[in-house]
């Protein structure tokens, strides 16, 4: 929410735009989240990190969109958050906020090597107890999936009705053509 609060203060076409794409691809990589931590939930029964390893040997399915949604979720490309944080960024360094720019460069990379340091543990690490293999739910999966699908066609292709929606919308938040 940071990053969107940013994008705004930062202002112009990049900013605004960045901040409207950022609240979409956050708003669908959060919900990829949520069903991989429901499946893991489901599956080891505990909200504790420190018990929840191996989840790749586990649930082979989970475990890859987890990883991807972290890595999306920390603004890596090719994900469409990497996209919406690049254009914030451009946003505060071509508005005179280059201080800001560089803090939030900094704490990104910081969050990055955080939620990288926890997720990777929990994917590959070793299995702490013995756990039955396989996913729970296929409709669970296939969310998933398609939210995976959603934030990697974001982050490398933006369809033309989305586009003008989001300039349309930028325009009305008071950026300039």
């Amino acid at each position: 929410m940071g990053i969107i609060a940013l994008g705004l203060a930062f202002g112009g076409v990049l900013g605004l735009y960045g901040a409207l794409l950022q609240i979409i691809n956050h708003a669908i990589t959060k919900s990829l989240m949520f069903f991989a931590s429901g499946q893991i939930l489901l599956k080891y029964k505990t909200k504790n990190i420190e018990r929840v390893s191996g989840i790749i040997k586990i649930m082979p399915v989970t475990g890859t969109f987890l990883l991807i949604g972290g890595l999306a979720l920390t603004g890596s490309p090719p994900f469409g958050l990497f996209i919406s944080e690049l254009s914030i960024l451009s946003a505060g360094f071509r508005q005179g906020y280059a201080p800001a720019a560089i803090a939030m460069l900094i704490l990104i990379a910081l969050i990055f090597m955080g939620v990288l340091f926890y997720l990777t543990a929990m994917v590959f690490g070793k299995m702490v107890a013995p756990i039955e293999v396989g996913e729970i739910s296929r409709l669970n999966m296939l969310a998933m999936g398609l939210s995976v699908v959603i934030i990697i066609v974001l982050g490398i292709f933006m369809p033309p009705p989305l586009n003008s929606l989001l300039h349309q919308a930028t325009i009305v938040l008071g950026g300039t053509r």
